[in-house]
Formats: structure tokens, C-alpha cells, sequence
């Protein structure tokens, strides 16, 4: 059986919602096709869903043993230009030093599905160009990230695509809680971070928007591993205990089924939106990063985000008023393109 070596975001602790989808998606599909597949330096929490809980055929080899080498998914050729020189350094270090010694051991590399830009640091802008031009195939996940590669030299062909998490199968889903929720109620899910700001305008943009729906709750929750403790009291102290749910992150799976349950999804990331609009909800995104802005550009809804830095609790509410129950139809077109990385994705493997 040939080997393909997977950087799919799986590294450095990561428990991350979209990546963890990504990983799952991606060893469902080498494995059909006959592969053998590893991951780019496992984390602990990857391990256990992945060949503990969904109980994967466990295939351990390094990547100079591999046949190819695949980026898959996420956005690690992009960072923020403000970052400080040890963010940089720690960006480097997670994603591109698998690149790097992948072209040292000259692989077979294709890059499938990477978010791009707006800024690199100097070595990284480097080693994304090689790895890029070495590639058999690339694609990306929006305009802006074929954009921006071009825009560091990349001179070969680049497809691009839609996130290809919006190809996810909902039948492969492996449900393993269901939250009790009251068949009487309908529910907003609120995305939180660990940190306050979120929560705070969150909770002060949809108090008004609970007082004019009593038949509406609040699920609390988050899209990774995280202690959200401090911002999730502050939601249930101002909304009520009684009008709120707090759901810990413990697979993708489960989150996807949360999501599912709610007629209102109010983001302030990339995947948790994705998902949503995928499962057909209704979704108010406040980036903090410019990647978010560009799916809901790309799928024709620019009026469903708002930058966080320059929104409002009272820009919360009148959006979740707007767009209470309002659902995302994907097009056939952005399905089309999702599902374009999945045959680009199989040409390269006719050649590893």
C-alpha cells in the first residue's frame, strides 16, 4: 500500500473544530482509496478521537518513509502582519517545517483545500512559494488565497475552489451526546472564546433579543478543547440560568449536531460558520480575522458579518432581529467548487 503523510493542522495541542473534521474527512478517504495515511506530528487529541473513539486503523511511518506528502484543509498560509516576531516563529514552526523537509526528501506534494494570506513572514512566504511551485496540484478555498499566492510568485496553475469542510457527509456523524433541549424551545448557539470581549457583547446584543422571544434559549459553547468557564457565568448571569445551556466540546461530531438544533448561530470564527451554513441555519458572524469575511462574500452573504472591532452589542441585535431563522442555501455553484478539491485531490493520487 502506498503512504501519504497528511499536515492537516493536526499538530501542536490543536483541538480545533474545522481541523478535526478535516483530519477525519481525509483518513475516511485515503483509506477507500487504499492508502495508507499518518498524520504531521499527532496531537493527544487527535489520537484519541481519531483511533481510540472512531476506532481508524492506526498506520505509523515518518514522512521519509512516505510515497507523498499532502496539506490539507485550514489556513496555514496566512497569518496576521501585526503578529510578533515569536508568533511568527510559532507559525513557522507548526506549519512549515513539514514543507521544508518535505522538498528536502523531494515528495510528491499537492496542497488541497489551504486558506492563503494576507500576510507571511519573510521565511514562511519562502517556503509556501516552494512548496506551491513543487506541488502537483493546488487548490485553494477562496479568490483572495489564489490571490495572494500569485501575488508571492507562485507561476503555477492553482484551482480555486470552496472549503471543502462543506462537503462533510452528516451521515458519517458519530453522535455520541445529545444535549437535552425542550422541544417547545427554539435555540440560539453562541460561539465564545475563552476570552471576555466575545462573551460580553454577545450576551448585551441578544439580552434585548431573549426579552422579545420568551420561546428562545441560548446554547453556550466553543469550537475546541477550552476553559470557558469565566465568559460562559457572564452569559448565564446576564441572560438568566434558566434561558441558558452550556455545552464543553468534546468531538466535532456532537458540535455538529448542536449546531443542527439551533435556528440562529452567532460566530465569531471561520468553521463553526462553514459548518452551519452547510447544515442549512442561519448564521451572524463577527470576525476577528479577514478569512472568516471571505466565505460569506464567496457564498453571496456579505450582510451576515461584521468586523468585531467595529461592532456593536446593538449590531448583534439588530442582526440576529434580521436574520432570526433566515437560513443559508448554499448554491449549487459553491457546492461544486467544495467538491472540486475532492477530484483534484484524486488525480494526485493516480500519480503518488
Amino acid at each position: 500500500m502506498k503512504k501519504v503523510m497528511i499536515h492537516c493542522s493536526t499538530n501542536d495541542g490543536s483541538s480545533n473544530f474545522g481541523d478535526v473534521l478535516f483530519a477525519k474527512m481525509i483518513l475516511d478517504y485515503l483509506g477507500k482509496k487504499g492508502f495508507e495515511a499518518a498524520f504531521y506530528d499527532l496531537s493527544p487529541y487527535f489520537e484519541e478521537y481519531l483511533y481510540k473513539k472512531l476506532g481508524f486503523p492506526r498506520h505509523q511511518f515518518n514522512l521519509k518513509d512516505a510515497d507523498a506528502a499532502l496539506y490539507f484543509g485550514g489556513g496555514y498560509f496566512g497569518e496576521r502582519e501585526c503578529e510578533t516576531l515569536y508568533q511568527h516563529i510559532h507559525h513557522y514552526q507548526r506549519f512549515m517545517r513539514y514543507g521544508k523537509k518535505a522538498l528536502k526528501l523531494n515528495k510528491k506534494i499537492a496542497v488541497i483545500g489551504i486558506g492563503a494570506g494576507n500576510y507571511l513572514w519573510g521565511p514562511s512566504k519562502t517556503v509556501v512559494k516552494n512548496v506551491c511551485e513543487k506541488s502537483l496540484y493546488v487548490t485553494t478555498r477562496d479568490q483572495e488565497s489564489t490571490d495572494f499566492l500569485k501575488k508571492i510568485g507562485v507561476s503555477s496553475d492553482i484551482k480555486t475552489c470552496s472549503d471543502i469542510v462543506q462537503t462533510l457527509n452528516l451521515e458519517s456523524l458519530s453522535i455520541t451526546e445529545k444535549t437535552q433541549l425542550d422541544e417547545k424551545k427554539k435555540y440560539i448557539f453562541v460561539h465564545t472564546s475563552y476570552k471576555m470581549d466575545v462573551a460580553q457583547m454577545f450576551a448585551e446584543g441578544l439580552e434585548p433579543f431573549l426579552q422579545n422571544h420568551p420561546d428562545v434559549d441560548v446554547i453556550i459553547g466553543t469550537d475546541s478543547v477550552l476553559d470557558i468557564e469565566k465568559p460562559a457565568g457572564y452569559i448565564r448571569d446576564l441572560l438568566g440560568h434558566n434561558r441558558t445551556i452550556v455545552y464543553n466540546y468534546t468531538t466535532p461530531d456532537n458540535l455538529c449536531w448542536i449546531l443542527s438544533q439551533c435556528s440562529l448561530v452567532v460566530t465569531y470564527k471561520l468553521h463553526v460558520g462553514i459548518v452551519s451554513a452547510a447544515l442549512s441555519k442561519s448564521v451572524i458572524a463577527f470576525p476577528k480575522h479577514e478569512k472568516v469575511k471571505r466565505y460569506y462574500q464567496q457564498i453571496g452573504e456579505s450582510d451576515r458579518f461584521k468586523d468585531f472591532k467595529s461592532a456593536s452589542p446593538q449590531d448583534v441585535l439588530k442582526m440576529a432581529e434580521c436574520y432570526w431563522e433566515k437560513n443559508i442555501v448554499l448554491n449549487d455553484q459553491i457546492s461544486e467548487l467544495a467538491k472540486r478539491n475532492w477530484d483534484v485531490l484524486d488525480e494526485f493520487l493516480k500519480k503518488v
